[in-house]
């Protein structure tokens, strides 16, 4: 839930700003996010309200949360 609200706050924070298209802001995913089975409804969802650019949004994982599950990594 607070990936949840960190990127829907950092999405409303960029567009209030009047960037350009371009910039974006980067957001931490973690392992538990991975496994979330609702992660690409959210975002769907707020890539939807049209708020940002999709290109504007850039999610990042860490080598350490990546090996934790490989089967779910490659998945």
């Amino acid at each position: 839930m607070l990936t949840r609200v960190v990127t829907e706050r950092a999405a409303t924070e960029l567009a209030s700003l009047g960037l350009p298209e371009d910039f974006t802001v980067s957001v931490n995913l973690s392992a538990r996010n991975l496994g979330d089975p609702q992660l690409d409804q959210w975002i769907a969802e707020l890539l939807a309200a049209g708020t940002i650019a999709p290109s504007s949004l850039c999610f990042e994982l860490t080598e350490r949360q990546l090996n934790d599950d490989p089967g779910q990594t490659l998945e």
